[in-house]
């Protein structure tokens, strides 16, 4: 209201002196500044306020972007590392499984309940074990590329060793000795008491080998299921 009365006392100064040219210009200028604050300013204020909107707006999609791009790169790099230790936990876990599934046949003196009298029979299970022992070295082999326990792996070769000296080579000699027997021409009599000496006989030698090598069996598989259940426990 102030800034009002002030203007009017100007323009009537001016008009009292003969300016016309003066409060002309007076005029100009206070149009002018009415001018400014009415619209120009107005419009600096919302085209301002308009372009750090349009400006934050594009920062949060970038960012939005960024961050939604280094999620999916989290993920997928989770992913790798879950896929990889779930395959070296299945490594563990074969080469445990064909380990014990290998000595449990070895030491299987009925050889799965076969037909001893069935000279098919006796092959088959003869390769049966051979592929045991194939499968025992493959999965070794397939543990070794994912374990860095450079010392389980040495262990578990000297066991995979002890296995094949000790009481691997005596029940597939015991299947072909049995396989020749039931082909030679004898009495029936005669073969069932040289079946039965053979079968003691790789029975008795075969419990005495096992019992050399079961203290490290033993303490070894104690080891590889603590070396396990680490492993299952351990986070990704």
């Amino acid at each position: 209201m102030e800034d009002y009365i002030d203007i009017v006392k100007i323009a009537r100064k001016l008009i009292d002196a003969g300016s016309y040219i003066g409060l002309f210009l007076f005029l100009l200028f206070v149009v002018g500044t009415l001018f400014w604050h009415l619209f120009v300013k107005s419009y600096i204020t919302k085209w301002g306020e308009s372009f750090f909107n349009i400006n934050l707006e594009r920062y949060k999609n970038e960012l939005n972007k960024d961050l939604g791009n280094t999620l999916a790169q989290l993920y997928k790099a989770n992913q790798k590392r879950m896929g990889y230790h779930s395959e070296m936990s299945g490594a563990y876990k074969n080469a445990f499984s064909t380990l014990n599934i290998f000595i449990n046949e070895l030491m299987n003196f009925h050889h799965g309940e076969i037909d001893r009298w069935n000279s098919d029979s006796l092959l088959e299970r003869k390769n049966f074990l051979s592929n045991l022992s194939s499968q025992l070295r493959t999965d070794i082999a397939l543990l070794d590329m994912y374990s860095i326990d450079e010392d389980l792996i040495s262990e578990l070769r000297k066991i995979q060793i002890l296995i094949m000296e000790n009481i691997y080579s005596r029940p597939k000699e015991y299947l072909l000795k049995q396989r020749e027997l039931i082909g030679k021409s004898m009495d029936e009599g005669k073969l069932i008491e040289n079946s039965n000496a053979l079968y003691k006989q790789y029975n008795d030698s075969q419990i005495e080998a096992f019992r050399k090598i079961a203290p490290n069996i033993r303490m070894f598989t104690l080891k590889f299921r603590l070396k396990y259940k680490d492993l299952i426990e351990e986070d990704v």
